[in-house]
């Protein structure tokens, strides 16, 4: 009985995604996806049935000592088990414990006598989160591996966690939600059609995607995301320069970055160049299928290796920002937004506290996130010629996406 209610609440949790993001079903990959924790690349919507026995181990282990108490009949002082707590029957306890072990590894099998008290649920279920993450990741094939692996980056996943929030730039609209969870699912994987803009043949993962439509007013996802340093650095009054020519003198018009921000107190240049780089371009795989951001930290060793001698011999700080298409960056990338953010912050005020940089931080890595989620959907929506400028009178995406988009697998 109880698993026939818990197979009914999870097919609820499952319609109801469904409802919101305006689909009928979702292949047996993107459901498996769902059902993983955000850190490992999914939505965090875990199955109850899968986790049944642990918060049942959890919950006696951890209203032991509170139900004895209730009874009147205190723990010993030196009760440290559930086996002494004396709260389920032999043949209950057996049969959870055994069930548990079925499922993880030797070293995290429990027994009688190692049952705690207090035991979380979230230490009983990390070796089964992370065997279901692993399961599935050999299931997939290597475009959908890299993908998974992208979306494992805290950077990636931070749009699922932070408060949406218009004015702070990290708010999705209603009409592109839906289609940024079926990005996120791997559910959006064949294009087609021309760009509402420019007719080009569009593929949003590929060269138009990351290049400029210079026939309309679409600005591409990469200098969006300048756009948001930019704007950043802007708020703490600091003008920051796009496109900069003769960087390296007035006869010389080769650009290492995007952005330059002059250094307070210094002759040096700050030069961050942000990088867009998709990991399942066949060009990376398998790679990227094995490795967590080998595309972006390949792209930043190319840039590096081309710029960084010339950039330090002309007192330039010139640091490559690799981001992934999925928002994966490389520990060096995450260092320049760390230091973009001290900069900006220590210009205004010197004595600025270190917990209102680290809030700055978190909410830049946040708008970063978010804006290359909206420039990754406002490519999906112009592959049905929906341009996001100019929504009235054209079709709406949702209505038509199994024609229009084949988002889901036949």
């Amino acid at each position: 009985q109880t698993r026939d209610f818990l197979a009914r609440f999870d097919a609820l949790v499952i319609r109801t995604l469904c409802t919101i993001i305006g689909v009928s079903r979702l292949s047996a990959n993107a459901l498996t996806q769902t059902k993983l924790k955000i850190s490992l690349g999914g939505l965090g919507l875990r199955a109850a049935m899968d986790f049944a026995v642990q918060a049942r181990i959890s919950s006696i282990s951890t209203s032991a000592t509170l139900a004895r108490l209730q009874m009147r009949d205190p723990l010993p002082q030196n009760a440290t088990s559930v086996d002494a707590a004396t709260l389920v029957d032999d043949g209950e306890a057996d049969d959870l414990i055994q069930m548990h072990n079925a499922r993880v590894p030797p070293a995290e099998h429990l027994d009688r006598s190692t049952l705690d008290l207090g035991l979380k649920q979230e230490r009983l279920s990390r070796p089964i989160d992370d065997q279901l993450a692993d399961d599935f990741y050999a299931s997939l094939n290597p475009a959908d591996q890299a993908r998974l692996y992208s979306q494992r980056d805290p950077l990636s996943y931070i749009w699922l966690l932070q408060r949406p929030n218009e004015e702070a730039g990290t708010a999705i609209p209603t009409l592109e939600f839906p289609i940024a969870i079926l990005f996120w699912l791997g559910e959006i994987q064949k294009y087609g059609g021309p760009c509402a803009y420019c007719q080009t043949e569009l593929d949003p993962l590929g060269t138009h995607a990351t290049g400029t439509c210079r026939h309309g007013r679409h600005v591409s996802r990469h200098y969006q995301t300048v756009r948001v340093i930019k704007n950043f650095m802007g708020e703490w009054n600091i003008k920051a320069q796009t496109e900069t020519p003769h960087i390296f003198g007035p006869a010389d018009r080769r650009r290492p970055a995007d952005l330059s921000l002059p250094r307070v107190l210094s002759e040096a240049i700050f030069a961050p160049l942000p990088l867009l780089i998709n990991p399942t371009c066949p060009s990376y795989l398998p790679q990227t299928a094995q490795e967590g951001g080998y595309a972006a930290q390949l792209r930043e060793d190319d840039k590096l290796e081309k710029y960084s001698a010339l950039c330090t011999q002309h007192h330039i700080d010139f640091e490559p920002l690799a981001l992934e298409v999925y928002g994966r960056t490389t520990a060096r990338g995450m260092n320049t937004l760390k230091e973009l953010v001290r900069y900006a912050v220590t210009h205004s005020n010197a004595e600025m506290p270190q917990t209102v940089i680290n809030w700055q931080f978190h909410q830049l890595k946040a708008r970063l996130c978010v804006t290359l989620l909206r420039q990754n959907v406002d490519m999906i929506l112009r592959c049905c010629n929906y341009r996001s400028d100019h929504p009235d009178d054209q079709v709406d995406p949702l209505e038509h996406q199994e024609r229009e988009l084949d988002y889901l697998d036949a």
